[in-house]
């Protein structure tokens, strides 16, 4: 297993099959996440995500990740759930 950091940004990023979210964070006024995953692994998927202020809307169907505080400012972190083979 490995751990890699990759900054968050509106939108998809292409993470490795199976990486698991571990921390959201704020590193040098950037929020990113911090995934683990096995080192071999070397396919990815589209993962959509959603950062949100206190007060805003998120899709319903998202899950929460985690919060971060980014100098004054609290984000929220939301990832879409995929449907898996939608019929």
């Amino acid at each position: 297993m490995i751990i890699y950091k990759y900054e968050v940004v509106p939108g998809t990023l292409q993470l490795p099959i199976g990486a698991t979210i571990l921390h959201l964070g704020d590193q040098y006024d950037h929020m990113y996440i911090w995934v683990m995953f096995d080192e071999s692994q070397h396919e990815t998927e589209p993962r959509t995500f959603h950062m949100v202020g206190a007060g805003h809307a998120f899709p319903e169907n998202s899950r929460y990740i985690g919060t971060a505080q980014q100098s004054m400012l609290v984000w929220h972190l939301f990832e879409e759930i995929q449907e898996e083979n939608p019929q």
